[in-house]
């Protein structure tokens, strides 16, 4: 069974200096701090250790996405608008993916998604 959540494109970026390295902390490890623009919101659909991304058309500041909850802060304006438009989309994805597995149960997961991709880009499944 697949499951189906929301997940940021760049929510984190690598800290940089003046001439464009990247800053690295005590540890060796590259510092990342949160990203100041908006970025895409992708549904990631997973399956055993699977995951493949959707690209939804929608775009958010970092510090307006819940990480946990895997959605839109509610303090957000425009948050209502948005949340219907990504519940769409996912709704969208999920009814074919529902409607191709349970028409032809015995598909693999890589075939599923190939199909699921060209209805994402054309409206039509294959």
């Amino acid at each position: 069974m697949a499951t189906f959540k929301f997940y940021l494109h760049q929510p984190k970026l690598s800290k940089i200096d003046k001439d464009g390295n990247k800053i690295k902390g005590a540890d060796g490890k590259v510092i990342r701090i949160e990203n100041p623009n908006e970025t895409g919101i992708y549904l990631y659909i997973s399956e055993s250790s699977k995951q493949v991304p959707f690209k939804s058309k929608e775009r958010i500041k970092p510090k307006y996405w819940d990480f946990q909850e895997k959605q839109i802060k509610s303090r957000y304006t425009g948050f209502e608008a948005q949340k219907s438009r990504l519940k769409e989309f996912k709704n969208k994805i999920k009814g074919k993916y529902d409607e191709i597995t349970e028409k032809y149960p015995e598909t693999p997961f890589d075939i599923i998604i190939e199909n699921l991709k060209e209805f994402d880009k054309s409206g039509v499944c294959p």
